[in-house]
């Protein structure tokens, strides 16, 4: 009897993700599917953003999080033990108030990223930054090579700024953290878009 029950139950189950296939809903469901494994499967940006988040943002103020953006101005991925990734990136350490991200310290990096690719994971392996002070144009024209003008022009139309609420509404989304708002010393709070 216990037999039959699991047979008429597997079968049932077959009926219905065979009806689910017919009626095309499960076409959404495996984009959806696909879309998350992707979103999980690590990638050169996510070995950079490990290394802006343990390595750089803990040299500024230690906040609750650290959540860091960028631009990314051209990617070379030709070589996988040295896939370079040339950028201007960017550092924020927030405190959690209430419904509101509170920016406590943070800057800017530009500069050129090497990752090596190791079967599905990546590792960074080195990071030529850009000089802070007199050095900076002069480094920053070494580095970037034949990108600097693209690195120099990235945010002329405030796309950084889209960027940077774009990637704090993600951090939120992902880290299921009740905040609505993001807040600069000085500035009004923003209104995160988190739809």
């Amino acid at each position: 009897m216990k037999h039959t029950k699991f047979l008429l139950t597997a079968f049932a189950a077959v009926i219905f993700v065979t009806f689910t296939n017919c009626c095309g809903n499960n076409a959404e469901t495996q984009a959806e599917t696909e879309d998350t494994m992707q979103a999980e499967q690590p990638t050169f940006l996510t070995a950079i953003e490990d290394y802006l988040s343990t390595e750089i943002g803990a040299s500024y103020s230690k906040g609750d999080v650290c959540i860091p953006y960028y631009e990314v101005v051209y990617t070379d991925e030709t070589d996988t033990t040295d896939i370079r990734v040339w950028g201007d990136w960017w550092v924020d350490n927030y405190n959690i108030a209430g419904d509101t991200l509170i920016t406590v310290s943070g800057g800017n990096h530009p500069g050129l990223f090497h990752v090596r690719k190791e079967g599905t994971s990546f590792e960074v392996i080195a990071f030529d930054q850009v000089e802070d002070g007199a050095g900076n144009d002069e480094s920053a024209k070494r580095i970037f090579g034949e990108h600097y003008n693209e690195y120099k022009g990235g945010d002329s139309c405030g796309l950084l700024d889209e960027i940077r609420y774009e990637t704090i509404a993600r951090y939120v989304k992902e880290h299921s953290l009740n905040v609505t708002l993001c807040k600069d010393y000085g500035w009004p709070a923003v209104v995160l878009k988190l739809e």
